[in-house]
């Protein structure tokens, strides 16, 4: 038995209508900022440390990275503190294993770092 065009057309449209998707979704999460535009956004040239889970110093320990942003640059400097390369017995004893907020915060109380991004 054939069934007509617009019978055709009239099941789909009503599957379609059934299936209303703005029904049964959840409302979205609002947008969270990566902590690099938390810290752009609410503590401009403020020095702040940023804590990756998946980043572990030489002796296990959580680490992160230092930042100091300031809005009104499109420059970007890194500073990388020298050290940390460990070959042998020696060099490893010779050198810290870990970089912290704590350290962070004590090359910036010198105040080299700020003054070198809010120049």
């Amino acid at each position: 038995m054939k069934f007509p065009l617009f019978v055709y057309l009239t099941i789909i449209i009503l599957t379609l209508l059934a299936c209303d998707k703005n029904e049964n979704t959840p409302e979205e999460d609002p947008i969270k900022l990566t902590p690099l535009e938390d810290v752009a956004q609410n503590k401009a040239n403020i020095p702040t440390w940023i804590e990756k889970e998946d980043m572990l110093s030489r002796n296990g320990e959580k680490m992160g990275y230092g930042v100091i942003l300031n809005p009104k640059s499109n420059n970007v400097l890194f500073f990388l503190d020298g050290g940390g390369a460990c070959f042998n017995a020696f060099t490893c004893a010779n050198n810290r294993d870990s970089f912290s907020e704590e350290d962070f915060i004590k090359k910036d109380v010198q105040g080299m770092l700020l003054k070198l991004t809010t120049a």
